[in-house]
């Protein structure tokens, strides 16, 4: 889809995220009982799957169990029967034997010392030898939900027979505040769409871990923009005479040339490594929003990845790029311009949030959304570079596939 530039900009610095979300409609089931929560901890102790009752009517659990395939095994390592009665449009919480957590052990309804399970293992609720809901993919190995709590959307109160990310939240790990209520507060694709805003508590963090020198504090700097490399990179100047970073040489300098983390645009770089398909979509959509943000005044800020490594190999330091308190780094992941390097997150920065959801929880969301519609690198076609020729198709307009108002 083509845009002009005007629509671009003001559709980017808006903020604003509406367009078609495809959840995926497919592989729903009659099934009145569903997954309505999943609990991943680091200690194994408090691990916790809450059910929800959809229907009017008490349902007996003795026909039902909870399967888990384990380290993307393909047949079952774990089989719980549950017993008892979930009541009409009430819930059920399943939980270990040594469960530590006082509000879990509270709520739980039934306990088991074998619902275990650590973020790439898949729970399946069957009815009988029927599946009625699934979390994760039998036989993969993709840790979907490594210590974070899922929480399926009211908007997706559905069962499915396979696995569908976009139906739940990623809120961090051990919210069970949240179990048997939906005071959650973020609850809607709009809310989630919009991603985080900047807390001020992150500014009080230093910039450089005050342990070690090569490790990011997860503080903020304000700073000025000098030029934008591409769609994941970036040249920036603090905007006062500190000299917090390092060049190439060993010499403190206000200017960084940063690497947005979590995410990985594709190349555009004709005179080195080449130019790949959506390389040069996501550079201008950079370009512009940043310059954007730098003509109209607005304040930019980076921030560095708690006890993350503070530069890469190539001395550019990483971290994430604010613009007015919105996060750049997932306004390209939900334009469907890259994927997400959760992998680049150490455990303390899973943990920096916005309203309980971790950044990465909502440039999941954003990517599951962008794929799910097929936008950018997840299926259209790149109509701004020659690439037989490699050289930009002339006269191409900017591309904005993620459609917003």
């Amino acid at each position: 889809m083509k845009k002009i530039v005007y629509i671009l900009l003001l559709v980017v610095i808006g903020f604003i995220s509406f367009g078609c979300d495809n959840g995926g409609k497919e592989n729903y089931t009659k099934s009145n009982i569903i997954i309505s929560k999943y609990y991943s901890t680091s200690d194994l102790d408090n691990t916790a799957i809450e059910l929800y009752n959809l229907s009017q009517k008490d349902i007996d659990l003795s026909e039902w169990m909870i399967e888990i395939y384990s380290n993307g095994e393909s047949i079952v390592s774990y089989q719980i029967e549950l017993s008892g009665t979930i009541k009409a449009q009430d819930y059920f919480v399943i939980a270990r034997s040594m469960v530590t957590d006082e509000i879990l052990k509270e709520k739980a309804d039934l306990e088991n010392n074998d619902l275990l399970f650590n973020g790439d293992d898949v729970i399946v609720l069957k009815q009988g030898d029927k599946t009625q809901d699934i979390i994760g993919d039998i036989g993969g190995t993709v840790e979907f939900g490594k210590f974070v709590t899922l929480i399926r959307k009211p908007a997706y109160m559905k069962a499915r027979s396979k696995y569908q990310p976009y139906d739940f939240i990623m809120y961090l790990e051990g919210m069970f505040q949240y179990l048997k209520n939906e005071d959650f507060p973020v609850k809607t694709d709009e809310e989630l769409n919009k991603g985080p805003i900047l807390l001020d508590e992150y500014r009080e963090l230093p910039f450089v871990s005050e342990s070690d020198s090569n490790l990011g504090g997860g503080g903020v700097i304000e700073v000025n923009l000098l030029s934008v490399a591409d769609g994941d990179t970036a040249t920036f100047e603090t905007k006062d005479d500190s000299r917090p970073f390092l060049d190439s040489a060993g010499q403190y300098t206000k200017q960084v040339k940063l690497r947005f983390t979590l995410i990985d645009t594709k190349e555009n770089s004709p005179g080195g490594v080449g130019v790949e398909e959506w390389g040069q979509p996501a550079s201008v959509f950079m370009k512009h929003l940043l310059n954007q943000a730098k003509s109209r005044g607005a304040k930019i800020e980076i921030q560095s990845v708690l006890n993350g490594g503070l530069r890469d190999t190539y001395l550019r330091y990483l971290g994430y790029v604010w613009i007015d308190g919105y996060l750049a780094n997932f306004m390209v992941v939900r334009a469907g311009l890259s994927d997400v390097r959760s992998q680049d997150l150490t455990t303390e920065a899973r943990a920096f949030h916005y309203l309980n959801v971790p950044y990465v929880g909502y440039c999941e969301n954003a990517y599951v959304r962008a794929k799910n519609n097929g936008w950018g690198i997840h299926g259209e076609k790149d109509l701004m570079w020659d690439y037989a020729n490699s050289k930009p198709i002339p006269n191409a307009l900017p591309q904005l596939p993620d459609p917003r108002e």
